[in-house]
């Protein structure tokens, strides 16, 4: 190497360390506001275009090489976002899930990684779900400040399946989550009166929209010949309807390994769902069903599995 070109090597350090003003040639700055840093409304615009608009870096597939390993995704938080982790499945798969339980809001973990094992269990109750998860909806109300009750209706039956045969369901297509963009709306009582009118004719398959599993794998047809439904809760905001139904009636056949004696068996299945109203008609919705419950139910020979048994 030159002398010269060595010098220069040897002298540069020192001469960044005191150097006080940007050097020859350097391109003209450009000034940046310090509200950029600090301002609620330049940070309300980060989430909205940068944030939400596309994907986002959280984790190397590395970082999870076994089945059950795990990392808490709480950076997210600090962005207006519920706490994520995400998941290594029994099937090699990783998968992203919100860090609380479907049955009362309970964290699934506590610490920011490590490894759940075999199943997922919630720290309140200890329920427990393989590591894929199942399907369920959630009504909850609120008065506009903090939340007061809610009511859950998990799949059960899809648990039962996925812990039974070692195949999970496939996911669903990911979606913004509903804390952070749903928008208050005034209650409608002609769409309420429409999914009353809906519900009464008692076969959710009817209706489009999907059904316990049926986003993944062809719709099953209603397990009973349906006789009354009791409309338990039913509210709506705008266009939308929440319920929860108990239909009851007969035993008409749909079990897998369900017996003979079971058709015509006086039965009850409670129902959960949303449902869209266009038109004055219901144009769309989801419902998840009690199925283990009421397979539960025509096994002991009642018209419900006592509470023991599906809680």
């Amino acid at each position: 190497m030159e002398p010269t070109r060595y010098d220069r090597i040897v002298r540069r350090p020192e001469e960044e360390r005191t150097r006080d003003a940007f050097p020859r040639g350097f391109p003209q700055r450009i000034d940046v506001a310090t509200g950029r840093y600090v301002d609620p409304a330049f940070l309300a615009l980060d989430q909205q275009y940068l944030f939400e608009a596309g994907w986002l870096f959280v984790a190397h597939a590395d970082e999870l090489p076994n089945p059950g390993d795990y990392r808490m995704l709480d950076a997210l938080d600090r962005i207006g976002h519920p706490l994520f982790l995400v998941l290594r499945g029994a099937d090699q798969r990783i998968r992203a899930f919100y860090n609380a339980c479907r049955h009362r809001g309970g964290p699934l973990v506590d610490a920011p990684s490590g490894s759940t094992g075999k199943r997922l269990v919630c720290k309140y109750h200890a329920w427990t779900c393989d590591l894929d998860g199942w399907g369920g909806i959630g009504l909850y109300r609120w008065n506009g400040k903090v939340l007061l009750e809610n009511f859950v209706e998990p799949d059960f039956l899809a648990q039962e399946e996925q812990l039974a045969t070692g195949l999970p369901a496939p996911l669903e297509t990911p979606h913004l989550d509903p804390w952070t963009t749903t928008r208050s709306e005034p209650a409608n009582p002609e769409a309420e009166s429409t999914v009353r009118a809906r519900l009464g004719k008692g076969d959710l398959c009817a209706a489009d929209g999907v059904t316990d599993g049926s986003w993944y794998g062809p719709r099953a047809p209603s397990l009973l010949d349906v006789e009354a439904v009791e409309v338990n809760v039913l509210f709506s905001a705008g266009t939308r309807g929440g319920f929860h139904v108990t239909q009851r009636g007969r035993y008409r056949d749909g079990f897998a390994g369900g017996e003979a004696a079971w058709i015509g068996r006086p039965s009850a299945l409670r129902c959960v769902g949303l449902a869209r109203v266009e038109g004055g008609a219901v144009r769309a919705g989801r419902a998840i069903t009690d199925r283990l419950g009421t397979r539960t139910a025509l096994a002991h020979g009642a018209d419900r599995a006592p509470e023991s048994l599906r809680s």
